[in-house]
This record gives C-alpha cells, structure tokens and sequence, in this order.
C-alpha cells in the first residue's frame, strides 16, 4: 500500500498526461519512483494523508519530525509548503468526499477524479500554474492510468 498526499497523486496524474519525463528529482523525492509503480500497476491500494507520505521520505527537505522545510519558490512573499500542501491536501480530501487516512484502489480515485475534472483543476492548479494546461494533463494521465489498470 502506498502512502500518499492526494495533491501528490493527482500532480502525478498531470505529469504522466503532460509526459514529463520520469526522473530522479535533485531534491532526493521518490515521485519517480512512485509514477513508474503506478504506471507499471505495482500498487493498486493507497493510504490518502496529510502530512509526509512514501513521495516525500527521501526528501532533503523532509524533516526528522516529518515536516518540510521547503518553500514555495514561485510566489513573491515566502509561504511554507507544509502550510500551503496541508491545506492543498484537505480541500482535496473535502472535495473527494474522503477522509485523512482513507485507504482507496487507485481505480476508485480515478473515478472519483474523472466526476469533474474543471473543478479538480481550479483546485489542485499550484500557484502561476496554468489551469487548462493543469486540466488537460489530468484528463490524459486520467485516460493513461485507466488503461494501465484494467
């Protein structure tokens, strides 16, 4: 099972519809390691969180206490990712109709992201992010994941 904040499962999701190459971050996260599982259908089952997930573990961010330190570079005035992601992550949960700590099938949360992809865009869309870029992204890695799993 794996362990995973809901922005980082649908920002995975847009990569794989934006065909971002799957390569090792500089920060040390697992996120390609965690988009080739799912691509590969190795992990099926996942634990929705806020908070670190098995993405963030490697992190060189990540702390001891399990809080990042990391800040989000593309906004003018210094706003903390675990503030920003925390909230990102409960709103999504919110708007999923899930719980902290629910545990999903992949398959399930594809369902439940392909009910309004316009509204999981404005949602999940990050800071100078463009949202139909965001939307279209979703909307293939919806499409690519779908196929992988079945």
């Amino acid at each position: 099972m794996l362990r995973l904040r809901p922005h980082h499962l649908i920002d995975i999701i847009r990569n794989i519809g934006q065909e971002r190459p799957i390569i090792p971050h500089p920060y040390g996260h697992a996120q390609h390691i965690v988009t080739r599982s799912l691509l590969e259908g190795q992990e099926h089952e996942l634990l929705l969180t806020v908070g670190a997930d098995d993405l963030c573990k490697p992190c060189i961010h990540l702390h001891a206490d399990e809080l990042c330190d990391d800040v989000l570079p593309q906004l003018d005035y210094r706003v903390a990712k675990q503030e920003y992601n925390d909230k990102l992550d409960r709103r999504l949960l919110a708007y999923l109709g899930l719980k902290e700590n629910s545990v999903i099938q992949l398959k399930d949360f594809i369902a439940l992201c392909d009910q309004d992809p316009d509204k999981l865009a404005v949602l999940s869309t990050h800071p100078k992010e463009d949202k139909n870029s965001r939307k279209a992204g979703l909307e293939k890695g919806l499409m690519i994941l779908r196929r992988n799993i079945s």
